[in-house]
This record gives structure tokens, sequence and C-alpha cells, in this order.
């Protein structure tokens, strides 16, 4: 039997160690079945890929090792992926590393799925790492990783009971008055069109062409194309003509003409939300859109569903059905 690691080194898979010198700086190391170091350098995440490709090369761990095929994924199946979402499934993929790290696909049972969720003491986080586990698993299934049954299947996930807000325009006036000027552009802007906080921060003055403001989903790839009429037109307007001491190409941009990053809106909507008493989040202002627009189909185009169905779920849930008397 091998050597235990040191208590420094058990995070880490195996054979893979980290030395710490003098200045603070923490180097990785992969050891060979001959003693033997192969640097892997100073960044953890880079030296788990590295780690990684020397694992396929058969050194240790077969090509189904958990390990394996979770450093492949972060190398593969991430690219092309929004960089919010990139920082979100490499975080659920480093819980599910220290959860399963010594298993190989195969050795992943539904029991193990049940224990994992029932261990974890935040309940909505661990489904969504399950819910991550399975699209990896099925991402290895398709390239002829393994060939074993996805282990998530009929597991049932902890309950989740969805967001029943409905924002008033009381409730908006308030957090909007205690709003930066930028921070009320953003919330203009997702109110009126219905997008995401992220699409509203990219939208640009270049986006608004033939009297559209025109928007390309960053989570479905939707394109659409708003027309800036009524309240929405007397927005754009104020945003283009409000004097700034540097002007950027985006609607959305501070007094200097810098685009809001997400740490930048969350850090304005939040100091607002306090000072005005609100408890309600920005996300919840595209089901106010929703809501807000009498006509389900309407609502659709405007939010870029696929299908009314799901514009329909959020539309009954938060304003409920118009129904006449019986007499």
């Amino acid at each position: 039997m091998g050597r235990p690691k040191s208590s420094a080194n058990r995070d880490l898979p195996p054979r893979m160690t980290r030395r710490t010198l003098k200045g603070g700086r923490v180097l990785y190391y992969y050891r060979t079945r001959t003693g033997g170091a192969i640097a892997l350098g100073a960044d953890l995440a880079e030296a788990k890929l590295k780690w990684a490709d020397l694992e396929q090369r058969g050194v240790v761990a077969p090509r189904s090792g958990w390990l394996a095929v979770s450093a492949r994924y972060r190398r593969e199946g991430l690219a092309g992926k929004a960089v919010k979402t990139q920082h979100e499934y490499a975080a659920g993929l480093d819980r599910l590393d220290a959860a399963f790290g010594k298993a190989t696909l195969e050795q992943i049972k539904p029991a193990h799925i049940r224990e994992y969720l029932d261990r974890r003491t935040a309940k909505i986080a661990g489904n969504r790492e399950i819910a991550l586990l399975s699209a990896v698993f099925n991402w290895a299934r398709e390239r002829g990783i393994t060939d074993a049954p996805n282990p998530c299947a009929g597991v049932r996930k902890h309950h989740e009971a969805g967001r029943d807000i409905y924002v008033t325009d009381e409730q908006y006036q308030a957090l909007w008055d205690a709003a930066t000027p930028e921070l009320q552009d953003a919330l203009d802007l997702a109110r009126l069109t219905g997008q995401r906080p992220a699409d509203v921060r990219k939208m640009r003055r270049d986006d608004i062409r033939d009297g559209h403001l025109w928007v390309r989903q960053g989570k479905t790839g939707a394109r659409v194309g708003i027309a800036i009429t009524g309240e929405l037109a007397t927005v754009v307007d104020r945003i283009l003509r409000r004097p700034r001491t540097a002007t950027g190409p985006w609607l959305v941009q501070t007094d200097k003409g810098q685009p809001l990053t997400h740490t930048m809106l969350r850090t304005r909507f939040d100091d607002a939300r306090e000072t005005s008493g609100q408890k309600w989040q920005f996300r919840d202002l595209r089901s106010k859109a929703a809501t807000d627009v009498d006509d389900v189909r309407r609502a659709q185009e405007l939010l870029g569903h696929s299908t009314e169905a799901t514009t329909a779920g959020i539309y009954r849930r938060r304003r409920g059905n118009k129904v006449a008397p019986v007499r």
C-alpha cells in the first residue's frame, strides 16, 4: 500500500502535490510512479487540466475516472458558454470533484446521488450540482467515454418553490428613486424590455437600428428586435442625451463611459434596495415585464421564450387568471 498523502495535499487529486515557496507562492506537481515530479504550474485550475492529461495517458486512472472526465469537461464542455455560467459550473465541478474524485463513472450509482443530495446542506445548490453531474455524464456518454446509464435518472431532487413575487409599480418607484443614474437606466430597460440582467448590461447604442433595439440573448441565442416606442422611446432618449464626462458605446454606462460589470450592477442595486427598504431582486423585473403585458403571445415574443407554455407559467403565477362570475 502506498504512503498516505500529507494533510496539506489531501484536497488534491491522486499524485498531485503542492509546494509553498518562501515568498508564499504555491506550485503544483505530479508525482510519477518512478518517484519523479512533473511541474504543473502555479494555477490550480490549469494544474488540474495538466493532471487530467497525464491521467488520460494511462499513468494512473482509467479514462472514465470522474476527475479525468471533469477536467476534460472544463476544457471542452465549458467552451462557448457565458462567462457567468463557466464560473458557476466550475464551482459546481469543484464540489463534485471532492465528492466523486476517487470513482469512475461506472462506479457512480443512483444511491450515491441520493446520498450526495441528502448530505448537502445547501439543498438548492445541491440540486444544481447534481444537474451538472448529469450533464457531464451525458456529455461523456455521447463521446464514448462510458456506456454506463446516467445515475441521476429517477433520483428526486429537493423540492424548489418557484419565486412568486410581483414587483408593483410603487415598489419599483421606491427603489428607482434611491438608485444611481446608471442603475435607473438599467432598471428601466429591464422593466420595459423584459431582458435578463446580463443582456441589459450588454445593450449598445449601435444595437438601435430601424426604430428597434436589437438584443441577442446570451442564454438562448434568440434575437429580439424591440420597437422603440412609448415609454421605452422616452427612456432611450434620456439615456442618449444625458451629459457625461466621457461616453462609451453602451446604453448602460457610468459617468466615465464604462460599462457596468456584474459586480457593479449588483453593488449599486443592493445599495438602492437597502436604502429603499425593498426586498425584490433585479431578476424579478423580467417576470414583471411578462405579467404587465396583457397578451401571453406578446410576452413570449418579448422574452424570447421558445413556447407560450414557459411564458404562461410565469404570467399566470404572478397575476392569476381573470374570469367572469357564474352569473
